[in-house]
C-alpha cells in the first residue's frame, strides 16, 4: 500500500524580546521609570507574550504585550519602581518571556 508522510504543524506564537531600554539610566531607590522592550513573535500565529521585568534577578512585575502577528515585532513599554532597597552602584534590568507554566 503506497503511503506518504505528513508533518502536523500546531498553531502556535513564540516570543522572543531583541531589545531594551529605559527611560532612564541613572536613578534613585524607589523611582519609576518607563522600561521599553521590543518583542518578536517567530511563531505561525498571532498571539500575545506575558513580560517580565527583572531588577538584578529579581522580579519587579508581569506586563502583556498587544497582540503580535506572527512574524513581526512590537515595542511595548510599562512602568516599573525601582527597589527602595537598591544600594549605590550598577545594577541590571532585564525584560523577559514569562515562562508558560508560572
Amino acid at each position: 500500500m503506497p503511503c506518504v508522510t505528513l508533518t502536523v504543524q500546531v498553531p502556535k506564537a513564540v516570543f522572543s524580546v531583541t531589545n531594551v531600554s529605559v527611560s532612564k539610566t541613572t536613578v534613585a531607590p524607589g523611582e519609576s521609570i518607563s522600561v521599553t522592550a521590543t518583542v518578536k513573535n517567530t511563531g505561525n500565529i498571532e498571539g500575545v507574550a506575558t513580560l517580565v521585568v527583572t531588577f538584578d534577578g529579581n522580579p519587579l512585575g508581569m506586563f502583556a504585550s498587544p497582540v503580535i502577528a506572527a512574524g513581526a515585532s512590537a515595542n511595548v513599554t510599562t512602568t516599573v519602581t525601582i527597589p527602595a532597597s537598591a544600594t549605590a552602584g550598577s545594577h541590571s534590568l532585564c525584560v523577559e518571556v514569562a515562562p508558560t507554566e508560572i
